[in-house]
């Protein structure tokens, strides 16, 4: 599995609004490294943690399931590809893509420990759980 470098933020929830199923047993202890102990993370990691009682934010974190590492499409060049167009053919052909891997999503629910810090627990996905939870 290769994850992506930042968590992005969802929305701000109620964590009773969400079924009880799709909560994880899966907990984790978030906090600063020392390259981030400082600016926007710092920031961030204080609002969270001054959230109280069953409030939190939910967070996405996409990873890409594969063998190989994968690169954000940020990073692919283009510049082949300006090359080829600035010869203007007649017939813009599609090069064949092998796809390698898959993607997904993981659900983060992250609130206050309690002790000014924040835990962030696993969300299951309806995919992740399909099916097995009886509406």
């Amino acid at each position: 599995h290769y994850y992506s470098s930042a968590l992005a933020f969802v929305q701000m929830v109620v964590l009773s609004d969400l079924p009880p199923y799709f909560i994880s047993d899966l907990e984790f202890k978030l906090g600063l490294t020392r390259n981030s102990a400082g600016g926007k993370s710092k920031l961030l990691l204080d609002q969270l943690s001054s959230l109280h009682g069953e409030v939190g934010a939910l967070f996405i974190l996409p990873c890409s399931v594969s063998s190989i590492l994968i690169p954000p499409s940020n990073q692919l060049s283009t510049k082949k590809w300006k090359e080829y167009l600035v010869r203007k053919p007649k017939v813009i052909s599609v090069p064949y893509v092998e796809m390698k891997g898959e993607m997904c999503t993981y659900y983060f629910f992250i609130q206050s420990s309690g002790d000014g810090e924040c835990k962030a627990r696993l969300i299951h996905s309806a995919n992740q759980i399909s099916g097995a939870a009886a509406l």
